[in-house]
């Protein structure tokens, strides 16, 4: 869950995505008719010497439309176009967090398989140390000879060394 809420590449998509919704609700205008309310208030005064001053205040409000008649489509296809854009990204963006969603996993169980091979190569190393104690045990005896241990010292480097193998890679 870490890895979707600061992959920065998801946010970046994210943002994308939002940006195609803002241009399909840009278009979207064009396709609509155009109402905007204007309003004014106006006052003057006029010094009328004599008589006095007089006062002027004008009040005016108008509300004017346009509507574009679109013969040939133009708005309605570009609306069409902008909605078919933003469905793509919304698309991408999912592909996206699916990939990283999949990437995590894999790392994941990749993990665990390692860990699993690091126990199991320990286990091995325990049991090959076990066996050389024995081997000495029947050296000293006479019933082994020292090709066996040199051989069981060799399965025990081994070991060790594929242990620091996996803790590399861990």
């Amino acid at each position: 869950a870490i890895s979707l809420e600061d992959n920065l590449n998801l946010q970046a998509a994210w943002a994308r995505l939002g940006q195609a919704q803002a241009f399909t609700d840009r278009m979207r205008g064009y396709v609509l008719p155009h109402i905007s309310l204007d309003s004014s208030v106006s006052r003057s005064r006029i010094d009328g010497g004599l008589f006095g001053a007089m006062e002027h205040t004008q009040y005016s409000l108008s509300t004017p439309a346009a509507y574009e008649i679109d013969i040939w489509g133009r708005a309605r296809h570009a609306l069409e176009a902008a909605e078919l854009d933003a469905l793509a990204m919304r698309d991408d963006v999912e592909a996206l967090a699916t990939t990283l969603a999949a990437q995590v996993s894999e790392s994941w169980l990749d993990l665990r398989y390692l860990w699993s091979m690091r126990d199991l190569v320990q286990q091995q190393l325990e049991t090959n140390a076990l066996f050389e104690e024995l081997i000495l045990a029947r050296l000293g005896q006479g019933l082994a000879s020292a090709a066996d241990i040199y051989q069981q010292r060799q399965r025990i480097d081994a070991n060790n060394a594929q242990l620091v193998l996996l803790e590399s890679r861990i």
